[in-house]
């Protein structure tokens, strides 16, 4: 027990005293005694040559071990993702019968991939065979119509679907202006 006391007292006037009491309660769920008995033996502090002490490297580095991470992972920083696109950041594939913009590049390593279609007058899109996912759609403009397994579905402006990819299917406009759509797939399919 004086030793777990010792090297509290140790800890509690180093700098990483905070950094410890923060993994133990919110990561690690472990004791100050268990973090202590780990540490029993190592040269905490470092003195300098006005007799000011200060913690090691050789501290941190058994501190952090103690608590299952290392100097690597502790000052690493994660890249921030980006969160907001802009027009910029689309590609357009443009085809015979529709154009499609990918608002989202590189969503085929995310868990759903966002599109817009442009489904030109009395033209249909790609047939989607089926697969294991869902779709949601909403029809910024135009009137469509989904074509899935032997049925279809007449979608107006400011309307949505929602199908899983059980059956195959494809969207048709059956209008004579363009129909706009903002179609969503997960897993992306596009």
């Amino acid at each position: 027990m004086l030793e777990y006391k010792v090297v509290f007292r140790l800890l509690h006037y180093s700098v990483f005293y905070y950094v410890v009491c923060l993994f133990f309660f919110f990561f690690k769920q472990k004791t100050a005694y268990e973090i202590g008995v780990r540490l029993v033996g190592s040269e905490m502090c470092i003195r300098d040559r006005r007799n000011l002490t200060a913690p090691s490297i050789a501290t941190l580095e058994d501190i952090l071990e103690a608590l299952g991470s290392n100097l690597s992972e502790f000052f690493h920083e994660e890249e921030e993702k980006q969160i907001v696109f802009g027009v910029d950041d689309f590609f357009v594939d443009e085809k015979e019968d529709y154009q499609v913009e990918w608002i989202i590049p590189n969503a085929q390593k995310n868990q759903m991939e966002p599109i817009l279609m442009t489904l030109y007058p009395h033209k249909k899109s790609h047939v989607q065979t089926s697969y294991t996912g869902e779709e949601f759609g909403y029809v910024l403009k135009g009137n469509i119509t989904i074509v899935r397994g032997g049925k279809k579905y007449k979608v107006k402006a400011h309307e949505t679907f929602y199908m899983d990819g059980a059956k195959s299917h494809y969207l048709y406009n059956h209008g004579n202006s363009p129909a706009k759509i903002l179609w969503i797939t997960t897993p992306p399919i596009f």
